[in-house]
């Protein structure tokens, strides 16, 4: 894993240095990287402990929650209202986040 991301990351710097962009740093890369190292040995751990599969499904959940949480209620991005034609409105991501979530169990459940 390390060296992809060492790969892509050269592979970035070089593009940016031929295209002619600039790089701002920001401090969210230190956030990153320290969630990135203990992420990288508890994926190992959890994968002796309790097997492929379910340490696939709680990833992917975890990420898919903590994307949509930390862009709604960090971040700021609005969750969007839809209207009903009957005059009511309702918001489509919770029952996204869940349908996700329910999908990404139900395969590694048939697997």
């Amino acid at each position: 894993k390390s060296f992809w991301v060492l790969v892509t990351s050269v592979g970035f710097f070089v593009h940016l240095h031929f295209s002619g962009g600039t790089f701002v740093f920001s401090w969210w890369a230190f956030l990153a990287a320290a969630a990135w190292i203990p992420s990288g040995f508890f994926t190992i751990a959890a994968v002796t402990l309790c097997g492929m599969g379910l340490t696939v499904v709680v990833s992917t959940a975890t990420a898919t929650v903590l994307s949509f949480l930390v862009f709604w209620l960090v971040l700021g991005s609005p969750v969007k209202e839809h209207e009903l034609p009957g005059g009511g409105s309702f918001y489509a991501a919770p029952i996204y986040i869940v349908l996700v979530v329910a999908g990404v169990g139900g395969l590694v459940y048939g697997a």
